[in-house]
């Protein structure tokens, strides 16, 4: 009689037991997908940290490189100005830009001027032919100038190079004025190595 009652308690209370098992591994079930969850939201987290340590590495990479390329940059005009300066420095030994007043635009009266030579000196120039205007013979020592014409007082052959010349050169910047006072600009080379005029204005020793 007791064992049929104890059967009969445990049959009725199996529901209950069968329900306290399926709630207990619902339980289980969730608590072990809030930690898998929670696991992977932490993946997800360290992952976004990860590439935003990444992007502001790029960007102070970049930010780097920018400032790199800039200081290049500044080096390279550094060192254009002071390449400049020196070419200044070369030509200033033997170019200089004057301001000249003549009373005339002639051939003679502008190198006697610019130059500081002798009419007489200059007549010598010209019949030994060594004068040139943009690089053709002068046949009158009295032409007429003007601006933008260069004119070539010869010194003689280059001691390196024979096919070059030494010439003193003045060409004419800009002329201002009237018949009696003309106010000319001039850029004056005293010592310039060219090279050999051709044909006819070729000039020999």
């Amino acid at each position: 009689m007791e064992g049929d009652s104890k059967k009969k308690d445990n049959r009725t209370l199996e529901p209950f037991l069968n329900h306290s098992k399926r709630l207990r591994r619902y339980t289980k079930r969730k608590r072990q997908k809030n930690i898998r969850a929670g696991s992977t939201n932490e993946k997800e987290h360290s992952i976004r940290i990860q590439n935003n340590s990444r992007i502001r590495a790029l960007r102070f990479k970049s930010k780097d490189k920018s400032e790199l390329k800039t200081q290049e940059l500044k080096t390279e005009s550094e060192e254009l100005d002071s390449d400049r300066d020196i070419l200044e420095d070369i030509k200033d030994k033997y170019t200089k830009t004057l301001k000249i007043n003549v009373t005339s635009m002639r051939l003679d009266a502008l190198l006697k001027a610019a130059l500081g030579i002798s009419r007489n000196k200059i007549e010598t120039l010209f019949y030994e032919s060594k004068i040139r205007l943009n690089g053709k013979k002068v046949l009158k020592k009295s032409v007429y100038v003007q601006e933008g014409d260069e004119i070539d007082v010869i010194k003689g052959s280059s001691i390196n190079n024979k096919e070059f010349l030494n010439v003193a050169r003045v060409e004419i910047l800009s002329a201002i004025g009237n018949d009696e006072n003309i106010a000319v600009k001039v850029r004056r080379s005293k010592v310039l190595t060219i090279e050999n005029y051709e044909g006819q204005n070729r000039w020999e020793e």
